[in-house]
This record gives structure tokens, sequence and C-alpha cells, in this order.
């Protein structure tokens, strides 16, 4: 039987949340902009040295309740920033007398530390009012101190899961660039990149890569070999195992070390460091086998000697012979061998506390990549109907798997079902309070706590119940607060509807909404339920606070999941192109899908093409598609509204004298002591507000769309170069600087309104361009940054409905019977594994065609990024997943990505352009470099002509030609390109 320490993680609030909670509490603690400027610049300082040298073996903590920000390297605490000040460690053994006068002249304090693991440190305290003249000098000796504080730990920081990746986050906002978070620690855990089960490869190998550099932990791996061989040998027959060899080389840690009979015990694993003669003798010693080594190396424990409790030597031996078995077992796997079926487990916080006992289900370990921490988890069948106070357990603040004797597993599983409920329905009367409303719009709340007050308690999970035949579960909650008296909430004062029937005064606890159900779970669903059917609150729904019990919380869990399964937006692709075509719009197939594999891969789209085919009307109508068509009937039905003003899109009129973003974003207006908002703000904050509240309800965001119609006719880099960083980097749009702007709403009734936005990610940009002489040319800056799709074909004969198609139009391969819609394929941004996949899945024959074409432009100096790179590997991919895997699909959907990528960024003079154009002509036709002008492509573009989107082939043209172009569609754009030169 095993214990093991694991983390209980509550509902994870938006990281952008964390954030804010960060800035404005920093803001607090450092009220002088230039201190805090100064510390936190320092502080990245530090984290950009210490990431340099090691990238594991640091941490940044945020702690509320003792409100500090703290920097460990190693065993060395490096910096706090507090409430009461700032504290910067630094070098004081390298550091003259003359600069620590200097220091001590303008800190408040300066004291020598005391740490075990590091001598000759001290700290200087800065003041959070300021003045913050003490940082610039102290920065060279803190840096200094990060090479020594680096050298006291081991691969990974002791505090590595306390690691809080809002701090480096917050930080990249203060000091306007980016700064590493640790190789341990990934900021988006739920992705599709790990959805095989497998960490990131380049995660894994650069935590090893950093690992292997320090030369204490190459010392350390080779001695981990050398034991495991000679354990291997020692143990080649378990039969022949005895305890007391069994405590002495695998039980103690480091039982013994010596190096040339002179005894070195606790030297190689010992938390100071060692110089590098001293690991070059070791080395040495391991060579020769003058280094010798008895015990483990990796993990201790309590006691000396193996199963202390157990009184049955036989009984101990045999534990043993039967552990080494299954380690030498061949047919296990390694992970079948840590952790088996019928293994108990208890699950503990502390060393008093048990959150349950469970039984292992599943042999060996799985990824759980959605997890922030212990992501290599055991499947456990959990009871915590057996949580409470135990004696305390002293060993288990020392490790995290431990043994549990049988007696005291026996007292946590007989204590049976927990003294107190740990689940509840509130009811709610919509007469008196609009909950829905209330949920929709609220994080937390107040309620009367009428029934239970000496049971119900904070940790509880409570459903939030509205009354009346059309009601049922709305939300779930949990408890907060103990009952008790708590102060109104003006916020709360709109949704109560009868303040009259309130009542006096009594206990309330705080709730926190954890799942916001927008189609409550009604009576009717719950009657038939062998588990729900029989809840209180169906046969007597009399009462405020009804108890539940463990077994019909963990089905009403249940029902509530396969219920917000329901609400989600599911938008199929041949659902869209009718839509399309009911709206009197007659795109090619092609069309739509290149929009959405667009929209799905980058999020900004331009439509460009001559006036009056349809660009605005395409981006409108797809908007349109993904409009939720459920109809509203109550605040908290839904997350947004189907018509009016509240439509999830916009269509904003680029005008010519826009010079910057006021235009689409507003500006704060000190006259008027008020921010004048935009329909692209608000459109924005209404993203914003449905994403936290899909994050809230266990679903995807439904999408919103912001349309800029005749994007050029005002230089787009002076109005949009803040929304392309943004999409970019992830960073905030500052908005403006007045705090009570956006603290609650105005008198005036104007919504709050942020100091800083940042573009949420279910929103899609699409820009409309005419190009004429009245417009601007794009700059390579946002060419590079979007797709670009030409809607110039304009086919009168078909628009008329007098034939079926033009002679020669292409067949596309391209219709997305496996559409992912736009969420979930727009979780995250095209990045290196894109590229990984396509060269690894596409085959050869693409590989080297994208291969070929970037070296090709780059003779000329035209070539493209990574990014580039890395957004047509994604267009091609999410092509290829959504048709079938389907080869044609493939090559079309590279042939448009070349389209849409590569050639709008081809400009220049006749001069400049005619030979690339000429040579990459060619290359569209063969899809390979065919080694000189001439044969690059002059020769074939005089046989044929553009039908449609495609090249038709003239009639007597040489027979040994192509009956077709490998890249058509690119290769009849570089035809117009080249007739249009010449």
């Amino acid at each position: 039987m095993t214990a093991r320490a694991d983390a209980v993680t509550g509902v994870d609030l938006e990281l952008a949340e964390r954030v804010d909670r960060i800035r404005l509490t920093v803001e607090q603690w450092l009220p002088d902009p230039d201190t805090r400027y100064q510390c936190l610049s320092l502080l990245a300082d530090l984290i950009v040295a210490a990431n340099s040298q090691s990238s594991v073996n640091w941490v940044t903590t945020f702690r509320p309740d003792r409100k500090l920000i703290r920097l460990n390297i190693g065993w060395v605490l490096v910096c706090t920033i507090s409430a009461e000040a700032a504290y910067f460690h630094f070098d004081a053994e390298a550091i003259s007398a003359e600069a620590l006068g200097r220091i001590q002249s303008v800190a408040a304090r300066v004291v020598d530390s005391d740490f075990r693991a590091i001598t000759g440190v001290s700290w200087a305290q800065v003041d959070p009012a300021g003045p913050p003249d003490v940082v610039p000098l102290l920065r060279e000796h803190a840096v200094r101190l990060v090479e020594r504080a680096q050298a006291t730990g081991r691969h990974r920081s002791p505090w590595w899961r306390s690691h809080k990746p809002e701090v480096i986050r917050y930080l990249e906002r203060v000091v306007d660039r980016e700064l590493p978070q640790p190789a341990y620690f990934g900021e988006t855990i739920a992705s599709d990149d790990a959805s095989d089960g497998v960490p990131a490869p380049e995660e894994v190998r650069a935590a090893l890569e950093s690992f292997r550099q320090v030369p204490l932990e190459r010392l350390r791996i080779r001695l981990r070999q050398r034991r495991a061989e000679q354990l291997r040998e020692q143990f080649t027959r378990s039969e022949h195992l005895d305890l007391e060899t069994f405590n002495r080389e695998v039980w103690v840690f480091e039982s013994m070390t010596s190096l040339r009979d002179r005894d070195i015990k606790g030297t190689i694993f010992a938390r100071q460091p060692l110089s590098s003669e001293q690991i070059a003798e070791l080395e040495a010693g391991l060579e020769s086998e003058d280094l010798a080594v008895h015990g483990n190396s990796v993990w201790g424990t309590g006691s000396s000697v193996y199963g202390a409790r157990l009184t049955d030597e036989g009984q101990k031996l045999e534990n043993v012979r039967q552990a080494v078995a299954i380690l030498k077992d061949g047919e296990l796997a390694p992970v079948e061998k840590a952790k088996r079926p019928g293994d108990l487990v208890v699950a503990n916080r502390g060393i008093s506390e048990v959150l349950g006992i469970g039984e292992v289900i599943a042999p060996g370990y799985e990824w759980r990549p959605e997890r922030a921490e212990y992501r290599h988890a055991v499947r456990v069948r959990w009871n915590t109907t057996v949580a409470g106070e135990i004696p305390p357990q002293r060993h288990w603040a020392t490790t995290t798997v431990a043994e549990v004797p049988e007696e005291l597993y026996r007292l946590i599983a007989s204590r049976g079902v927990s003294d107190r409920p740990r689940a509840w329905i509130f009811q709610a009367d919509p007469k008196r309070y609009d909950v829905r409303g209330a949920v929709s719009h609220r994080e937390e709340l107040s309620w009367r706590v009428r029934q239970h007050a000496t049971e119900i308690h904070a940790g509880d999970t409570v459903y939030l119940w509205e009354a009346g035949p059309e009601g049922g579960v709305v939300a779930v909650a949990h408890v907060l607060t103990e009952p008790g008296p708590l102060p109104e909430d003006e916020q709360e004062r709109p949704f109560v509807r009868d303040e009259s029937a309130l009542g006096a005064a009594g206990d309330q606890v705080r709730l926190r909404i954890v799942r916001a159900v927008p189609r409550p779970v009604s009576r009717d669903m719950l009657r038939g339920h062998p588990t729900l059917g029989h809840l209180p609150i169906l046969r007597m729904a009399q009462g405020t606070n009804l108890r539940l019990s463990a077994e019909q919380s963990e089905a009403l869990d249940a029902v509530i999941a396969e219920q917000l399964k329901l609400v989600e937006l599911r938008v199929g692709y041949s659902e869209i192109v009718e839509s399309l075509a009911s709206a009197g719009l007659h795109f090619a197939p092609e069309v739509v899908s290149s929009y959405l594999l667009a929209l799905q891969t980058k999020r900004f789209v331009i439509l460009t093409g001559i006036s009056g085919t349809g660009k605005t009307r395409l981006a409108m109508a797809v908007a349109e598609s993904f409009r939720p068509r459920a109809p509203v009937t109550a605040p908290g039905d839904g997350p947004v509204q189907p018509s009016g003003s509240d439509s999830n899109y916009r269509i904003v009129a680029v005008r010519p004298d826009w010079a910057d973003n006021r235009g689409l974003l507003g500006y704060f207006n000190p006259l008027l002591n008020r921010y004048s908002t935009t329909p692209a703000l608000e459109l924005l904050l209404r993203a914003r507000d449905e994403h936290r509240r899909a994050n809230r309800e266990g679903r995807l965001p439904y999408p919103f769309f912001l349309i800029l119609d005749e994007m050029n006719l005002a230089h787009v880099e002076h109005y949009f170069s803040d929304f392309l960083s943004s999409l970019e980097s992830g960073q905030a749009i500052d908005l403006h600087s007045e705090v009570a702007l956006e603290m609650a709403t105005s008198a005036d009734g104007s919504a709050p309104v942020p100091r800083e936005l940042e573009i949420p990610p279910n929103v899609y940009f699409t820009g409309t361009v005419n190009v004429d002489e009245t417009t601007y040319m794009f700059s390579p800056k946002v060419l590079d940054r979007a797709f670009t799709i030409e809607l110039n074909e304009v086919d009168l004969a078909s628009y008329a409905g007098s034939v079926e198609s033009a002679p020669g139009e292409i067949g596309s391969p391209l219709e997305l019977h496996g559409f992912l819609g736009l969420g979930r394929a727009s979780q995250r941004q095209p990045n290196r594994s894109d590229w990984i996949a396509l060269m690894e899945q596409a085959g050869p024959e693409v590989r080297d065609t994208v291969l070929g074409l970037h070296g090709l432009l780059a003779e000329e100096q035209r070539h493209f990024g990574f990014r580039v790179a890395n957004e047509i590997a994604r267009f091609v991919m999410l092509a290829y997943e959504q048709t079938g895997r389907a080869s044609d699909a493939l090559w079309a959907a590279l042939d448009l990505a070349i389209l849409m990528k590569v050639l709008p960024k081809l400009h220049g003079t006749q001069q400049e352009l005619e030979e690339p154009l000429t040579g990459l002509f060619g290359f569209a036709m063969t899809g390979r470099r065919t080694g000189g002008r001439v044969n690059g492509g002059e020769a074939e573009w005089q046989h044929w002509r553009p039908r449609g989107g495609v090249l038709e082939r003239l009639a007597g043209a040489d027979e040994a030609l192509r009956d077709a172009p490998r890249l058509p569609r690119t290769a009849a754009k570089l035809w117009r390109m080249l007739r249009r030169l010449r």
C-alpha cells in the first residue's frame, strides 16, 4: 500500500486574469512607478541569466496570502518582492569596498544572509516608495550571484511544482520583451500537440541537455548507471537475497561511500557545490573503480531498515524478493512495474489530512498534459467520503510516495461515509432572485444559509438550482467561506428581484462559480435517473440548502457533463456552403475551404480583388454560420444574443484619416472623464467575456468576427500594428491608465473598460481590399502575418445559371467533410511542430517541392522565414486532416498556401522581377527546379493561357508539355504576373 501526496487543484483562472491579479497586487506593493520598473527589470534580468545556465533549476512563485513574489535559483533565494519592500541578494564576496559602500549609502538596509547552501551573500532592501537609485548599483552584483546559486541545486528546482507562469507573463508586459519559462513547465497544457500522450520532444530535450551540462550532475548520472549495473549483477537470483544486503545496498540512501579507503559519505549528493578539482578526482575514481558506493542514490527513507513496523522477518524478505522479481520481469514494460491494478492508495495533503483512498485500476502511468503538475499519473478509482484529519505522519513531509502501514489504512478506510456531506443543492426562487443572470455575469456570489449552517463548510460543492417548472441545475460552485455574516455586495443587487422576500440578515457563504450550465438540468431529466430520481428537491422542493450524498453528487456531475456537450456550437462544412448558397452567394467550394482553413491557421485573413466580387458578403455569411441558433429566453441561457447589437460580428468601415488605433479601440476623454468606446472594442470585450464564460462551462467559446471593410483606405501599419503584434505575441494592448474606469460601471451607465486588453483567442479578423489608385499597398510586415485570398474570378454565365461550370475549371478536392470548426483548430499558434509534421507525413515529393521552392527564392533573397514556413505547414496539415488525408487535397492545399503566403510579397520593377517570376513559373509547372531561365518557364509560358483559376494548354502546343501544371493555381497567378510585367 502506498500514500501519494498529490496536489488538489481548484478552478484554474484564465491566465490573463491571474496576470492581471499580479499586476494590481504589485502596483499596490510598489506604488512608485520608477521603483517598480527598476525592481521588475532587475528581476527579469536575473531570470534570463538563470535560464541561460540551466532551464530547469529556477522557479518564480507568487504567494498572495504571504504577500510576496520570489525567485529561487537552486537552493538560494535570490529576490523577494513583497508588500513591505523589495529584497535582492547579491554576491558580497567579489564586490569591492567602494561598490558596497555606494549600495549601503542608498539602500534602506544591507544585511548578510545566512544560507546553508552558499556563503558570502548579502541582501539589500529597496523601499516600495522609492527612490530606486540602489537597483542600478545592485544589478551587476545580483546577476553575478546567479552562477553561484545555480551550482547549489540539482537538475531541477526543489520548488518546481510551485512555479507560477503568470509571473513571467506579467514581467514580459513590464519590460516589453520575451522572457523564458522553465523547461519543466508548459503554459499551454491542454493542446492538440499533447493529444498523443507524449510530452513535447523539444521540452524534454532541452531539460535533459541542460541537466547534462552540469559537471556534478554528469558525475551523478555515471555513478547511478554504475550502481544499476552492480545491483543488476548482485540480484541476478532474487532467492539468494538477504535483508542485511538489501538494507545496505538498496534501502538506505548512500549507506557507505569511500575513495581509496577514504570515507567521503555525504560529499557527492550534498547540497554544497563541489569544485572542478573535486569532481575531476571523483570521476577518475569512478573510472578506476577506486570510488566505492553502497546504498541507493535516488531516494531516502525515514528508517535505516526496510519494514521497521513489520515484525515478521520472513514476510519482510518475501516482500523484497517479490519486488526484485517484478523488476527483473522482462515481459513487463517499465511503467507496469511501478503500480499494478489492485494496489491501494491514500491521497494526502500535508502530514495530517487525508483526501481520499483508492484502488489502482490500470497498470503503469499515463501522461495527463492538461494538468499543471503531476502529469504522469496512475489511474485510480477514488473514494473521498473518508476525507478528514488523521494523527500526524511525520515522514509524509519528506517524500512523495511512502509506505502506509496496514493498521493506518484500516483506520482511514473504516471511517465509511464522512460525518458531513460534501455536496449540496442551493435553491433560488426566480421570482425573488435572478440566479441565471447572476451566474452569467458574476464569478462569485453570496448565498443565504437557512438550513444546515453547522454542516456546510468551505470546500464543499454546491449545485445552484432555479425553482419553478422551467428550472433545474444552472451552475456548479464551490463554497469559499464558513457560514456567517457577510457585507452586502452592491454588484449583486441588480439580480435581486424582490428584496422584501429576502427576510432578515443572517448567515451567508461566499460561492465561486466553477461551471455554468446554459441549458439547465431539469426535473424531467432527473426523474428517470436510477440515482438522482429520488433527490429530495424532486419530492419536496422546500428549503434553501439541501444535502446530497457523494453518490448523488457524482451522478449529477456526469449528467451535467453530458448536458454541456449539447450546447457546444457544431457547424459542419456542408452546412456553411449551403447557408452561403441560400443567401444567394455562389462561391466555389474551394474558396470557402481556403477561407475557413486560413481562419483556422492564423485568425487574420485578407480578401482582395476587384470591387463587387462579394468579399465582404463572404466574411459576413461565414460569421453568420457560427452564430448561436438557440433562442435566448433569459440572461443565463447563452453566451451571446443571436441578433441585434450583440451579434457575433461587426463590419467596420476603415476611414482614410485613420492614423492610429483610436478608430478601432476608442480613447479616454479627459474632459468628460470617460472612455469613448467603439463597436470594435465592444465586440472584443464581449468575446473576452464569452471566452471566460466558456472556460467556466467547460466548452469551446463561440467565435466572434471583426470585418474591416476596405482595409487599405488608410495605412494598415498606422491603425492595426498593435493588433498584429498582439496576435503574434499574445501581449495586451494598452487602452488607458485610469484605474477607476476598469473597476465598475460608471455613473453614466457606461460599462467598465480595462486598462489593457489581450485579443481573445475566439476573435477572427478579416480585411477586405479593393486595389485601385485611391488605396495603399500592404507592407511585407502585414502580408507576412496574414493569409491573402484573391477573389477576382467572375463567371457571368454560371451566375445566370445557364451553365453548370466553366470549361477547364478545376475540380477541387478541398471539401472539408471532417471540418473541425474554428475554436478547436485555432487554439494555438502555428509552430515548429507543424513543420515537422509536414516534413514527416506529407511524403518526399511534397517535402522536396517545398524545400525546392524555398531554395529558388533564396537565390534572389526573396525566401520566407520560419513564421511563414510554420503557417504553410499548418494550413496544409489542417486541410490534409479534414479531407480524409487525401493526396490530391494535400497538393491542392500546398498550391493554395503558396498562392496566399508567398506570391503576395513579390513586388518590384520589371528588371527585378522578370527572371525570378519566370523561374517560379517553371517551378510551378513541374514542381521542381529545372535549372535555367529558359528551361525554368520561358519556353512553356507561351503555350498556356489562364482559364478560370487554372491554365489551359493552347491548341497546337508541344505534345511533350505536361497535361497539367503541378501547382496549377500558383502557375496561373504567375502567368498573369508575367503577362502584366511584359
